[in-house]
């Protein structure tokens, strides 16, 4: 289910009664708040892991189906800025950035780092490879090393939110019965909330998020955002690395070798490689078939890992957030 994680928030007209006010947990020692000291001494920055206030974890966001803790919620949030900061009124908090995401389990047959490669291939650039750090562990990491556990965009062009996708078992060591986890993450800036709660206000404070509507509109924005903006682009790559393997494919006697052609793009997913093939020999489908089959049997008996069914994953990750889409 689609949700709310983390509300990055600046708190104003603070006055701590403890010099350096410590993050509050729940029961399983899994972050609730988090206090951050700013230059200016009478304001604090603040994170607040919605999920967490009312579950063990934040492996799921706090979503419309949470919304009958949220009377429960505001209570704890408005208790723990008055004792850690001393603000009675969460209308000194101003919102500044907020997390929606959704989950996807990755099959035992699909390698979850042929998952992150074809993201990082389809949505950032090699010219900018991103590093992002998360709780002083390093787990975002740039398309020149051997393993990528998440990426991070630029802002996107509406400047709304960046996204970011990672690994979602490596960062928690959470699985969903044995299989592993991905998190597919929009970060909304002020803009960017303005726009999903259809507001002409500048400042966003705290209590108009805690509401049910504005998380309905949110969690609607962020399915929009990835139906319309994101997996179009997804497409377009994939759509792209079938072509290159075409062209490689009428210029070569060879049609093996041009696997090895495209092999950085191809290792994401055998299916570009296969689709190339099968467009260029559509009136014999049934010798295409098997010379397909045989070209994977070769890469295997070579000790090439072959991943099958990435793309498919992916875009079974969009049909589970857009069929999440409020029918009005």
């Amino acid at each position: 289910m689609i949700g709310i994680d983390c509300i990055n928030v600046l708190a104003y007209g603070a006055n701590p009664k403890d010099i350096e006010p410590k993050d509050v947990i729940n029961d399983k020692k899994n972050l609730i708040l988090r206090f951050y000291r700013t230059k200016d001494e009478s304001t604090y920055a603040a994170s607040i892991i919605m999920p967490t206030i009312v579950h063990d974890t934040n492996v799921q966001g706090f979503g419309t189906h949470d919304c009958q803790y949220l009377c429960f919620a505001t209570d704890f949030i408005r208790e723990s800025f008055y004792q850690r900061l001393g603000i009675k009124d969460l209308r000194n908090v101003v919102v500044k950035s907020i997390e929606v995401n959704d989950n996807k389990s990755i099959p035992n047959k699909v390698h979850i780092d042929m998952i992150m490669y074809l993201m990082a291939f389809a949505l950032i650039s090699e010219k900018t490879p991103l590093i992002e750090h998360h709780r002083g562990k390093r787990y975002y990491k740039s398309l020149h090393t051997s393993v990528i556990n998440g990426i991070k965009t630029h802002r996107d062009t509406s400047g709304r939110y960046v996204l970011i996708f990672y690994n979602k078992t490596y960062q928690s060591g959470i699985y969903d019965n044995g299989l592993p986890i991905v998190r597919l993450e929009l970060e909304y800036n002020n803009r960017g909330i303005q726009k999903a709660l259809k507001t002409q206000n500048d400042v966003i404070i705290l209590e108009d998020i805690l509401n049910e509507q504005a998380i309905k509109k949110l969690i609607q924005c962020y399915i929009f955002d990835v139906e319309k903006r994101i997996m179009p682009k997804i497409r377009s790559w994939f759509t792209d690395a079938v072509e290159k393997n075409i062209e490689n494919l009428k210029k070569s006697s060879n049609a093996f070798s041009c696997y090895f052609f495209e092999e950085a793009i191809n290792k994401c997913d055998f299916e570009i490689f296969r689709t190339a093939y099968y467009q260029l020999h559509k009136e014999t489908q049934n010798t295409a078939r098997v010379n397909i089959s045989r070209y994977k049997k070769k890469l295997t008996e070579m000790n090439i890992h072959v991943s099958d069914g990435t793309y498919k994953v992916i875009k079974g990750f969009e049909r589970d957030i857009v069929s999440q889409k409020q029918i009005n």
